[in-house]
């Protein structure tokens, strides 16, 4: 809700703006980002598949099977 008030109040202040800033001055300099390791990257998604109600025992023998080929 709060990303939502940031939105409604942002454009607001942009159609009083005078001139239009750049957008890239409002997106706050974000970087590129970089490659995530294997093993980082696979321990998200299986941070994920439990978050959202994944079975903890089936996640387990998805990973003994991927292990073992």
């Amino acid at each position: 809700m709060d990303r939502l008030t940031y939105l409604a109040w942002q454009t607001a202040n942009l159609t009083r703006a005078a001139k239009l800033p750049e957008l890239r001055s409002l997106l706050g300099g974000a970087t590129k980002s970089q490659a995530q390791e294997p093993e980082a990257l696979a321990l998200s998604i299986d941070q994920f598949f439990l978050a959202f109600g994944g079975d903890p025992e089936a996640l387990k023998k998805a990973r003994e099977g991927a292990a073992s080929s």
